[in-house]
């Protein structure tokens, strides 16, 4: 089961001339391999950046930190100019900085100044591969042998893990703390094709 959405963000500090994420791609054309955004090292962000700026034939910098703190202190303190992070796990910093683009299929509620990649890319001629490309998904797994092994089984924990997702005491326990609900609750298979069509492109990745 797919739990939780959270896609990527290009963010630059509030004060940023950077105003856009064709004025970001305007000037990286304009200063190659000056320009450096930072990402947290080995992950999905890493290779969701060194996509983006090999589609678009840019130099541009990127810089895997030990984790999305450092990566974002690294843009807040101006060592680098750009950061590729996750769209509700950068909320920490809303005040300090916007959005060039969220990595979605609808725009963001967190980021409303920000256009999805999709339409970022437009004016390029590059669609990305899938609408959310390479979002950070929780994910319930279980080896791949009990749904081949036992099928019934399988779709009983499916059906129990999304009927507890859907229940009312779940419900009431996200109105009642007034949390952000980013969860999705729907079956993994209906992400199958997405998943493998990031994996197509990942592999291509250098």
């Amino acid at each position: 089961m797919v739990d939780v959405q959270d896609p990527r963000v290009f963010l630059v500090k509030a004060d940023s001339a950077i105003d856009s994420f064709a004025t970001f791609v305007a000037r990286a054309k304009a200063q190659p391999g000056q320009l450096v955004v930072s990402v947290t090292a080995a992950s999905a962000q890493e290779l969701f950046a060194k996509w983006l700026f090999n589609a678009l034939g840019l130099d541009v910098i990127v810089v895997g930190c030990k984790g999305g703190a450092e990566a974002a202190t690294a843009l807040l303190s101006d060592v680098v100019v750009g950061n590729i992070g996750d769209d509700f796990g950068r909320m920490s910093m809303r005040s300090l900085a916007k959005a060039l683009f969220v990595g979605a299929q609808e725009k963001s509620p967190r980021w409303p100044e920000a256009p999805t990649l999709a339409a970022a890319l437009a004016p390029f001629g590059i669609t990305p591969p899938t609408a959310n490309f390479l979002s950070r998904y929780g994910v319930y797994v279980v080896p791949s042998a009990l749904k081949a092994k036992d099928p019934a089984a399988y779709l009983k924990l499916q059906q129990a893990l999304l009927q507890a997702r859907a229940s009312l005491e779940f419900q009431s326990y996200i109105a009642k703390g007034q949390l952000e609900d980013l969860s999705i609750g729907k079956p993994g298979e209906d992400f199958e094709s997405a998943f493998t069509a990031d994996m197509v492109e990942i592999r291509k990745i250098k």
